[in-house]
């Protein structure tokens, strides 16, 4: 029987995964061994692996099929069969009410299963930072994020136009500049995409451009640089800016280098160094130091990492190590200048946890903070803060 045969293969999808590498890695290595699948097979395997995993450890005790079906009854909308049959076999209880909101689901399950528990769904959930509603936050895991996307504001028209073209599906804006596209959809290929005229950027991220504010002419690090995206950002704010980008792995610098070629941006320089380890003789008019972190506020992309176990080791070596960085870059500032702090997490240890050990025992004086709510908007939780140097 067909529904069999692809339960057993997210039964076997998921018991190949190993930490060592996102999940995504896993499927995309099954997908190209199997290449017979078509791509709403492929489709469908990857959103129930998903639905899987956004249980995170709630409902321990069941078997595996009656947990999948229960993740897909709260996880996939609409007409599916797969969905249905699942139910209608291993969780008939909940056959026949797919069309309720996530709000009406989650209140069903804990009626129906008296061992669900929401507050299981994320780990240490009791460590969220302020301002994070905790049931918004983790009913936020059972709803699939949009791919955002931003425009470079001279090409508004000729994306609008280009997505317009090829059928791509836009589920929300947030101005004319920030969009939200249905998840899925294949975008790296657009023509506007090539020449530069968009990124794929999370609404979230690209909210931070706010707390930026370069002066005309000055000079900026971008300490943990990535792939550029904080960068096109500050360029796209003041093209006249110079900037060092920063990052401890020159894979992710060439990429970097590429990116900001790609749309004709040539005021940069990067150099390869550990932060962690050492500052920088340079002065800057301002960093931003969007440090390394759990993630945590990314897990409804990836909703793996919710089945793990971390445990107060793993929380605080990212801690020690951003605490680090934060305190070499300081020297490298005059006072007066801004120090940008953000992370893409949701533990409060990482986020004002830290800048009140920033400003405790650093120079710096925090002149706004706050996290970033993507769990209310389909994107990543964020937390920032402007900081200046006293």
């Amino acid at each position: 029987m067909r529904e069999r045969i692809f339960l057993d293969r997210i039964k076997d999808l998921v018991s190949l995964y190993t930490t060592s590498q996102p999940f995504a890695l896993t499927l995309n290595s099954y997908f190209r061994n199997h290449p017979q699948m078509g791509a709403r097979d492929r489709r469908q395997t990857r959103d129930f692996c998903f639905a899987y995993y956004r249980l995170g450890k709630a409902l321990p005790k069941y078997d595996f099929s009656e947990r999948l079906a229960i993740a897909s009854f709260l996880c996939i909308d609409g007409e599916n069969s797969q969905r249905d049959f699942m139910l209608n076999e291993f969780a008939v209880k909940l056959a026949g009410k797919t069309s309720m909101s996530i709000d009406e689901k989650l209140k069903l399950v804990e009626n129906l299963y008296p061992d669900f528990k929401l507050s299981d769904v994320f780990p240490s959930v009791g460590r969220l930072s302020n301002g994070i509603d905790e049931y918004e936050f983790l009913k936020s895991f059972f709803i699939q994020p949009l791919l955002w996307i931003r425009i470079r504001k001279k090409f508004i028209a000729q994306v609008n136009d280009d997505l317009a073209g090829k059928g791509i599906i836009i589920e929300e804006k947030a101005g004319e500049t920030c969009l939200g596209l249905k998840s899925g959809q294949k975008i790296d290929d657009l023509r506007t995409y090539k020449k530069g005229y968009f990124e794929i950027q999370d609404r979230s991220s690209q909210s931070m451009q706010s707390f930026y504010r370069p002066l005309p002419k000055s000079y900026w690090c971008d300490a943990c640089a990535a792939s550029g995206g904080k960068s096109l950002m500050l360029l796209e704010e003041q093209s006249d800016l110079n900037i060092l980008a920063v990052d401890v792995r020159p894979n992710i610098l060439f990429n970097y280098k590429e990116r900001l070629n790609k749309v004709g941006w040539k005021n940069f320089k990067t150099l390869t160094h550990d932060l962690s380890s050492k500052g920088m003789d340079e002065k800057f008019a301002g960093v931003i130091a969007d440090v390394p972190c759990t993630g945590s506020g990314t897990w409804s992309r990836s909703p793996e990492h919710l089945t793990l176990s971390p445990d107060e080791g793993y929380l605080d070596k990212f801690v020690k190590l951003q605490r680090r960085i934060v305190a070499n870059l300081v020297a490298s500032l005059p006072a007066g200048a801004p120090l940008i702090y953000s992370t893409c997490s949701s533990y409060s240890a990482e986020n004002e946890g830290n800048v009140l050990f920033f400003e405790q025992n650093l120079p710096l004086k925090a002149e706004e903070s706050m996290i970033i709510p993507g769990f209310r908007q389909k994107a990543d939780t964020m937390f920032i803060s402007r900081m200046i140097k006293v």
